[in-house]
């Protein structure tokens, strides 16, 4: 029988801000083959920390050095001392269990692997029909402008080597982040997959997410990352010169 292989050193980053109630139940479903959990926590006003110190000891806190998404995850990933990172959100509503999958097909030699509720198989119990068309408009124009076939930027749940995250030399501070991240990988022809996974209903609290507020930052980046590879493109020609 072919030998079992051993999965590969990872470190869970958790960002939360309020999510005492629904952190115990995302810490329990973590497989045990995870190295290490790292908790960037927003400065929350309730029990997140302690919540989490009681359930998991093992539990490395880190405290955001900003605001926002990005920045959270920004500090996570400078913290992770594992082989591939994982961002898993503490609302409940990315499930740990599908890091098996994601496992997997890292395995077969990419450097990301996103979760996509728009493959078949996937799906979600969290998103409003305003959210779904945004993201939908979004991912066709990003895709358009950035000559990528991705069905969901948006999802944030997502394994990635950490050597590959610091090559990419990410710098988004809000939920940008991981549009910046599929971008800058695409362009550097990073291996990138996705997997078809399910959101589920947040346990507790609200989104944070606002389609108007966080909606502009987000065409933004999309409409910067084009200009950037437009940019670089024309470096290239006038670095290489006429042919002869």
């Amino acid at each position: 029988m072919p030998e079992k292989q051993s999965p590969p050193s990872i470190s869970v980053i958790i960002c939360t801000l309020n999510e005492e109630r629904c952190l115990p139940h995302v810490l329990m479903r973590i497989p045990d083959y995870v190295s290490e959990i790292v908790l960037v926590d927003g400065r929350s006003t309730d029990r997140t920390v302690d919540v989490a110190r009681k359930f998991r000891p093992d539990i490395r806190v880190v405290y955001q050095d900003g605001t926002g998404r990005g920045n959270a995850l920004l500090c996570g990933i400078r913290s992770a001392s594992q082989d591939y990172c994982l961002f898993l959100d503490g609302d409940g509503s990315q499930k740990p269990e599908d890091l098996d999958r994601l496992v997997a097909v890292a395995r077969q030699g990419y450097d990301v692997v996103k979760a996509s509720r728009y493959l078949l198989g996937g799906g979600s119990q969290d998103e409003t029909l305003t959210r779904r068309l945004c993201i939908w408009l979004a991912c066709r124009i990003a895709n358009l402008l950035w000559g990528t076939h991705f069905t969901d930027v948006a999802y944030g749940l997502c394994l990635a080597r950490r050597e590959a995250l610091l090559a990419l030399d990410l710098h988004a501070q809000g939920f940008d982040f991981e549009w910046e991240l599929a971008a800058k990988a695409a362009r550097k022809g990073f291996r990138i997959a996705e997997v078809p996974c399910t959101e589920a209903a947040r346990l507790a609290g609200e989104s944070k997410l606002s389609v108007l507020r966080h909606g502009w930052p987000i065409a933004m980046r999309v409409f910067a990352e084009f200009w950037d590879r437009l940019r670089i493109r024309g470096s290239s020609a006038k670095d290489t010169g006429p042919s002869l």
